[in-house]
């Protein structure tokens, strides 16, 4: 498996300790550098191979989006940063994902997953995939669901969104509704990165379902679906980054 060299850039200690620890939790994640200075990424920067760089935008001595635009040679970057306010001029820069503090490992895979995709585009002119799943001649068509007493085989086309009931999860269909103890992590984990994004803590929608984007909120029928702040920028930048979203 493709390994990306990573770097992780942030001038407060107990914030790089975080993405230190997420990073090393992802296997196709290895960590070459931790900076707690702008000046001192760039350098590293422009002396080693760097394919991922996690970046801060509000630092002391130089912000993340300067950062940026100084670097001739720029990796995929994922910014990270407390403040939501500039997820616009993240879309400008092209950076791959926008992660708003305070944000979970869940988030910070999601985000990565995306890096690794993104690379795999770039580098191999291929099929983008997701690092857990085998590659197949042909797309998956179904996944086989838990229930309570069998295995229900759902088309993935059919599936509109699932929604978290507490202990938990409801699959919409076009058929009706499925329900399953399986989490949250291990549909993700099956179905394919490409068309489905998490919206919301308890959201998690097909994207070629999706109706409308109204406020903050995804449509799909007559259901609208909330987009929380903490992954409305990611899926707006998903849904550019894949020229689905015009400007």
């Amino acid at each position: 498996m493709k390994r990306l060299a990573c770097i992780a850039v942030d001038d407060e200690p107990p914030a790089l300790e975080k993405l230190e620890k997420f990073i090393c939790k992802v296997q196709f994640l290895k960590l070459t550098g931790k900076f707690t200075s702008g000046l001192e990424a760039i350098e590293f920067i422009q002396n080693k191979r760097v394919d991922l760089m996690f970046l801060d935008i509000h630092m002391e001595d130089i912000s993340g989006l300067q950062v940026i635009d100084t670097l001739s040679r720029k990796p995929i970057i994922i910014l990270t940063t407390a403040y939501d306010s500039y997820a616009v001029r993240g879309f400008e820069l092209n950076v791959c994902d926008y992660l708003l503090k305070p944000f979970d490992f869940e988030r910070f895979l999601q985000a990565s997953t995306k890096a690794l995709n993104q690379y795999i585009a770039f580098t191999s002119g291929g099929a983008v995939q997701s690092p857990d799943v085998e590659t197949k001649p042909n797309p998956r068509e179904y996944i086989f669901i838990k229930t309570s007493y069998k295995y229900k085989r759902v088309k993935i086309d059919d599936i509109l969104y699932l929604q978290g009931m507490r202990d938990y999860i409801m699959i919409h269909t076009t058929g009706g509704k499925i329900m399953t103890l399986t989490s949250f992590a291990e549909l993700e984990r099956v179905l394919p990165q490409d068309r489905f994004f998490r919206i919301h803590k308890s959201y998690v929608v097909a994207i070629n379902k999706v109706d409308a984007i109204d406020r903050k909120r995804a449509v799909i029928g007559k259901e609208y679906l909330p987009i929380s702040n903490t992954y409305y920028d990611g899926f707006i930048m998903f849904l550019r980054n894949n020229s689905i979203l015009s400007s």
